[in-house]
């Protein structure tokens, strides 16, 4: 009898274990993730905004809008 109730808690506590260890993986592999989606967009977002900055089109005297 007594083996019986040290297995259910050796069970429950590798079950615990399992969980946490589950949900703190999943957890940190999600948030690197984001983190370098961010950065990818931050860069792109800063692109295009010295492009936009840099633009020198000029429109000259042959232009329709001149």
């Amino acid at each position: 009898m007594i083996e019986m109730i040290f297995t259910i808690i050796f069970v429950i506590i590798v079950f615990v274990i399992g969980i946490l260890t589950k949900r703190i993986l999943y957890i940190n592999e999600h948030v690197q993730s984001i983190e370098n989606g961010l950065y990818i967009f931050n860069d792109n977002f800063e692109t295009i905004k010295s492009i936009d900055k840099t633009s020198d089109f000029d429109l000259g005297s042959g232009h329709l809008y001149g």
